[in-house]
């Protein structure tokens, strides 16, 4: 299997005003896939596999900040990202099989969060609220003993919150926590 990847990207921060900034950013990709394979299942399978595509994707992202003080800051953030697309590599039951791709997997993140210092610099809290978006997630699946597949499950959504606390009560002494709570469901499969 031979994997070709080209990418372009970049980013803009640009401050508002003391208190407000935005972050713009995309990224161009192309990914090139060539397979090329002789394949033997207990000499009763026998084939050979040459698929060969390319897939392209642009992922733009955005977050606009807000800082009411010196010691927090509030942020809003959008990002996509890609997963390539790829082939049935593995126990595929025939050359057909294997010569099916299976599709990009994109995923649109929303993130709300605050990071603060507090209490003079002796408390650190960081709190996000997330939700992922993923459209063609890339799942395995499995037929038989024999057939494993790669397929592209329709609409999945993962939300919850993710916490770290830091807290420095001495020079000799930093307390830390940190969690995260997540829920993820197939919305159409």
């Amino acid at each position: 299997l031979s994997t070709k990847s080209y990418a372009a990207f970049g980013q803009l921060t640009y401050d508002l005003t003391d208190q407000f900034g935005v972050t713009i950013g995309g990224r161009w990709t192309k990914d090139k896939k060539d397979d090329d394979r002789a394949v033997s299942i207990f000499g009763l399978i026998n084939y050979t596999a040459t698929p060969k595509k390319s897939w392209t994707a642009f992922t733009p992202s955005a977050t606009l900040n807000f800082k009411p003080t010196e010691d927090v800051l509030t942020y809003f953030s959008y990002r996509r990202g890609f997963k390539s697309g790829g082939f049935q590599a593995l126990l595929a039951s025939s050359a057909t099989v294997a010569n099916i791709p299976f599709n990009p997997e994109k995923v649109d993140s929303y993130e709300f969060g605050v990071k603060a210092t507090l209490l003079d610099r002796t408390l650190t809290a960081n709190l996000a609220l997330f939700r992922s978006d993923i459209t063609d997630q890339q799942v395995s699946r499995t037929i038989s003993a024999t057939q494993i597949y790669i397929d592209n499950a329709g609409e999945t959504r993962a939300e919850g919150l993710d916490f770290e606390f830091v807290a420095r009560p001495s020079r000799r002494l930093t307390v830390t926590a940190s969690g995260t709570y997540q829920k993820a469901k197939f919305r159409k499969f």
